[in-house]
Order: structure tokens, then C-alpha cells, then sequence
């Protein structure tokens, strides 16, 4: 049972590609704070120990294993008049946005073993709806185009409008806190995320409805039998077949859960080593806004060398600089925003890249099966990209714990000494480990021409 292939795209309108990466704009909103503020927010405003915070990301992260691929493995087999995709994100926001709306906003009147299991609910709920929307909607994408670089301007734009959204997400709370006029008490933090998600998930609900208006699909499942029983672990275990992909897919998720550690202790390192916690806003534009601004050089520098070479040399920048803020201490802010926006020129771009890369080797298992399987294969990815950030959430936390991390207090030596470890030398390590294992990527500009033409002869 396959996707009938129609004939090849080559450019996209801006217009379209702005439409198709309008949804991660609103995930964005939705799913940023969650890995930035509201761990700190559950913990030391909410009441919840960081020790339960970090099983119950681990626990989520284990749980998206089994979803992800299936739920990829349905949308690949979807049949309807508006396509794949097009249902599962349709009617899969509106859950997504009130399960956000829960999570954000926890009854106040919820206490001890109450509010540990609301907030246990609430957040294994909202991964699967963030599941049901994300995965087919990313799998959209690699089928819009058959070019190679083309691939990568897409690409470039939807993940353009992801780190857009950040910017808005990290902003988000504080300007609400300016509007509303709120302080620092424990009520004023209920309300500066209450009034967030206000807007931010009506906005999810309306990106997706727009593309799923302006963007049509390509490909349609054929008329067929249905998949027996246990196919869909089977087409896993073929996915795992494919070279190219395992080895994108594991440099990805090394420095993925490298990079999110940065994510998720960016507040905890700012108040306890910097003591400028109010200036995480602040450092989060600052590190987005430069990646944003040289993402256009990067994709021009994809078309002129390769996407390979162009990763490489992101990771590198992105880690080189990075690596300075071992040395950063106590009100040490300009040092450490200078040090931030230099890691920027090349973080976005080495988490952008790789998208597009995901693109060609779902076209060179095209080749292998003769199925278009861009759902499964988004799935898989979707598993990476949410692990690496879940366990990067779920872990540190654990390990703060471990250290004697106490809510609200001066930290001992031994916790900054970790923190410091977590923030900065583990995120180094990873890029440095992803780097190697990315050097055997095999698929260059020719090597996919030559997939491409194959596919078009049929």
C-alpha cells in the first residue's frame, strides 16, 4: 500500500512556505515555556519536588516511544478527501490547546497528593495531544518538495517561524507581567502564565487551521488492504535499516539532548550563578534573534557546499563560544550575553539543518520500499527530538535533586558546581560527540540527485 507520487515540485511560493510553517510558530508558544519557565514554576511557586518533575518528563519521554511511531504510522495510512495530514492537525489542536490551558493554569485549590496527580495527568495528556498535532504535521513537509535545496529554504522558514515563536514564548510572560502589572509573589506568577496562554493557544489553534486551509497535500494512500496486525513495528524495524537515516538521526539526538539542557536551566544558572534572573528574557532574544539573523548565510552557504559541511561548521561555532560561559560568574552578564549571541550564529542553524537532511533520507527509503513513509519516519524523529528534551528536563532535574537542590534558597557549593557541569559541560560534550558521529553521513548533493531521478523514472 502506497502514496501515489504526482509529479515533482521544485520551488515553493513564499507564500506557502510561510503557511506550512505557520503551526510551529503556535507550538512554539504553547511548548516553549513549558521546557523554559514552568519547571522552576511547578517547583518553587506550584509546590511540586523537582525529584517528581524530573520522573514525570522521564516518564513521558518513555510513554512518546510507543505514540510517536504510531501515530506516523497512522497518518502515513490516513484516508481522506483533504489528505494525511490535514485531519490530524485540524482536529488535534483544539485538544492540544486545552490540555495547554490545564497545564498552565493549575488550580490553586489543588494540594499535595491532589495536585501532584492533576499536574501528572495534565502533562502526559498534553505530550500525546502535542504528539497528535506535531508528528503528522512535520511529516507534511518533506513531501512539498523533490530539490534539495529547496528543501532546505523550506525548511529554513518553518523553523524560522519555531524560533520566532520562541522569542515570542520567552518575552511572552514578562510583557503580560508589564501589562497586568504584576510582582514577584506567588499569585502574580499564576497570573503572568494564566494571562500567557490566554493568547498563545487560541494563536496554536488559528496557525493550524491556516495551513491546513492553504497547504495542499501531494501525496494520497491508494486504495488497499489494511496493514496487518504488528506492521507498524515492522516498518520501525526497516526505518532502522536505512543507513543514512540512523546515523542522522543519532548525531541529532546527541546534540539535541545536549542542547536542551541549556533550555531547561537557563533560569536556575541565571538567578544562582549570574543572579540576573530577570534578564533570562533578555540573554533568550538575544541568543534567538542572532541565529534568526544568520540563518539566511547558512542556507546560502548549504546551496554553495552542502548540507553536511554547513552542519558541521554550525556545531562548531555554536559549541566554541558556548564553551566560554565555564567561565562566567557571579554579575558577569555582558561577558555572558556576548558569549550567548556568539553560540546563536551557529545553534540555530545546527538544529535547522538537519530537517532538511530528514527529507532525503525519507526519499532514499522511497527508493529501498517504494513507500512514502514521511509519517513513520516523523514519528521516529519526533521521538528523538522530544527524548533529548524530556530527558534533558527529566534528568537535570534529578540530578539537581541529588546534588541538594533547595527551592528558593542559597545553593551549596557542590549544587553550583553541578549546575555549572549540566549547563555548560554536557552541552559541550554532546556537540562534540554529535560532530563524529555526523562525519559518516553519507547522502551529499549528488548522491540525492541520482535517489531523485530514480523516483521520477519510476
Amino acid at each position: 500500500m502506497s502514496a501515489a507520487r504526482p509529479h515533482a515540485v521544485e520551488r515553493l511560493p513564499l507564500s506557502l512556505r510561510l503557511s506550512y510553517g505557520a503551526p510551529n510558530f503556535g507550538l512554539a508558544l504553547v511548548g516553549i515555556p513549558i521546557l523554559i519557565y514552568l519547571p522552576r514554576f511547578y517547583s518553587d511557586v506550584v509546590g511540586i519536588p523537582v525529584l517528581w518533575i524530573g520522573a514525570a518528563f522521564v516518564l513521558g519521554r518513555v510513554l512518546d516511544a510507543l505514540t510517536d511511531p504510531l501515530v506516523g504510522f497512522l497518518s502515513d495510512r490516513s484516508r481522506s478527501s483533504s489528505g494525511r495530514r490535514h485531519p490530524w492537525i485540524r482536529w488535534g489542536c483544539l485538544p492540544l490547546a486545552l490540555l495547554s490551558f490545564a497545564v498552565y493554569m493549575p488550580p490553586a485549590a489543588l494540594h499535595d497528593e491532589s495536585m501532584l496527580v492533576f499536574a501528572g495527568l495534565v502533562i502526559a495528556g498534553w505530550f500525546f495531544a502535542y504528539t497528535a498535532v506535531n508528528v503528522p504535521y512535520r511529516a507534511l513537509g518533506p513531501e512539498l518538495s523533490d530539490d534539495y535545496d529547496e528543501r532546505t529554504s523550506l525548511f529554513a522558514v518553518r523553523e524560522g517561524l519555531l524560533v520566532l515563536g520562541t522569542l515570542v514564548a520567552a518575552a511572552g510572560p514578562g510583557v503580560v507581567s508589564w501589562v497586568l502589572g504584576l510582582g514577584d509573589g506567588t499569585e502574580d506568577e499564576r497570573r503572568r502564565f494564566a494571562g500567557y496562554i490566554m493568547v498563545a493557544a487560541p494563536v496554536l489553534v488559528l496557525t493550524c487551521l491556516w495551513c491546513t486551509a492553504r497547504v495542499k497535500e501531494r501525496f494520497h494512500l491508494q486504495a488497499g488492504p489494511q496493514p496487518p496486525p504488528g506492521a507498524a513495528w515492522q516498518q520501525v524495524r526497516q526505518a532502522f535499516r536505512n543507513r543514512p537515516f540512523v546515523i542522522l538521526l543519532t548525531a541529532f539526538v546527541v546534540i539535541a539532548l545536549g542542547s536542551s539542557l541549556p533550555n531547561v536551566l537557563i533560569s536556575y544558572f541565571a538567578r544562582y550563578v549570574l543572579h540576573a534572573e530577570e534578564l533570562v528574557p533578555v540573554f533568550v532574544v538575544v541568543y534567538l534573534l542572532v541565529g534568526l539573523a544568520c540563518m539566511p548565510l547558512w542556507v546560502a552557504l548549504s546551496k554553495r557546499k552542502g548540507k553536511k559541511p554547513t552542519w558541521l561548521a554550525a556545531m562548531t561555532i555554536n559549541a566554541g563560544f558556548f564553551a566560554g560561559v565555564s567561565l562566567v560568574g557571579d554579575g558577569q552578564t555582558l561577558l555572558y550575553g556576548l558569549l550567548v549571541a556568539g553560540s546563536g550564529i551557529g545553534g540555530v542553524a545546527a538544529l535547522v539543518l538537519p530537517y532538511s537532511m530528514q527529507a532525503d533520507v525519507i526519499d532514499h527509503d522511497e527508493l529501498l520500499t517504494g513507500e512514502r513513509r514521511e509519517g513513520l519516519y516523523g514519528g521516529l524523529w519526533s521521538i528523538a527530538e522530544k527524548t533529548a528534551g524530556g530527558l534533558g528536563l527529566g534528568l537535570s532535574m534529578l540530578v539537581l535533586h541529588w546534588a541538594g537542590y533547595q527551592p528558593n534558597a542559597e545553593q551549596s557549593e557542590q549544587v553550583l558546581q553541578v549546575l555549572r557541569g549540566l549547563y555548560v559541560g554536557v552541552p559541550c560534550v554532546c556537540i562534540a560527540a554529535g560532530f563524529v558521529i555526523a562525519l559518516r553521513y553519507p547522502l551529499d548533493r549528488e548522491a540525492h540527485q541520482e535517489i531523485a531521478q530514480k523516483l521520477r523514472r519510476g
